[in-house]
């Protein structure tokens, strides 16, 4: 009875054996085997094609090293590579395999973001890279050189410094991997406008809003701009006079030194008829 059940078993197990298919295992460039899945991707680390491939048929140039974000070793092409934001490191000749442990993904940088305000970040390379275009591999980690500086623009000029030794006032921290030619020209600083009022802007904007530019880094909180002039009120109007007392006034002595010149020439014009008409004395 026991001998029945152990040949059972031995013929499952031949059957499963049998069932279990395989195919090409690329480990390096120029190195396959054919093994199960299992075997080629946890046993050999290597990158399995497909099941039923052989090596005469697959082509492990193909793959490369890839380092991934998350600071593991893939074997990968270059297209796989790529989607999932990993780093290339290329078919390397000189090594036992893909990710042998000669290849150390997990090594991280110093990351910096060109134009941001943050300072540098240790991470491994391939996540450098997927952060994006603006991100720039610096030095062996953020505290070896070259650091993750940019221009610190001050009162009297412009630094490159870290975020951190740019005190922010009064100084202003331009981004990082930003020069020092002409970007303290654009540094904001208190603008009085005519009415008083006082906004921040570079010197050529407080120029265009017809203000006076108090200085670069200047501050509203502590700039008293001068108010304008008090406008001087207009003098009351003056009432009109009332003239008709005058009119009248002057009407009458017009019409009295009229009637005085007629009666005057009536006066005359009377006593020379009567001279002219003198009848002569009969004596």
């Amino acid at each position: 009875m026991h001998l029945r059940w152990l040949l059972l078993l031995l013929l499952c197990a031949a059957a499963t054996v049998r069932s279990t298919p395989t195919g090409a295992c690329c480990t390096a460039p120029d190195m396959c085997s054919v093994e199960t899945e299992t075997a080629c991707t946890d046993t050999e680390e290597g990158r399995y094609v497909a099941d039923g491939t052989n090596c005469s048929t697959a082509n492990c140039n193909l793959y490369t090293t890839c380092c991934l974000p998350s600071g593991e070793c893939g074997i990968l092409t270059e297209l796989e590579c790529s989607d999932q934001g990993g780093l290339d490191r290329g078919n390397f000749d000189n090594i036992s395999g893909f990710c042998s442990e000669q290849v150390d993904c997990s090594v991280t940088i110093g990351c910096c973001e060109a134009g941001a305000f943050t300072g540098c970040i240790n991470a491994v390379p391939a996540a450098c890279n997927a952060m994006g275009p603006n991100f720039t591999q610096m030095g062996p980690t953020c505290n070896d050189p070259p650091f993750c500086i940019g221009a610190c623009c001050t009162g009297g000029g412009c630094s490159q410094v870290t975020p951190m030794e740019c005190p922010d006032p009064p100084a202003e921290y331009n981004g990082n991997l930003v020069g020092c030619s002409n970007v303290c020209q654009n540094t904001p600083g208190a603008c009085c406008l005519e009415s008083g009022a006082c906004i921040r802007k570079a010197e050529y904007g407080c120029f265009l809003e017809d203000g006076v530019f108090q200085g670069r880094l200047t501050d509203c909180s502590n700039t008293t701009c001068p108010l304008p002039p008090t406008p001087t009120p207009p003098p009351d109007p003056v009432e009109p006079q009332d003239r008709t007392p005058y009119i009248i006034g002057i009407s009458v002595a017009a019409g009295i030194v009229l009637l005085c010149g007629c009666v005057a020439l009536f006066c005359c014009f009377r006593n020379r008829r009567r001279k002219r008409y003198v009848k002569p004395s009969p004596y």
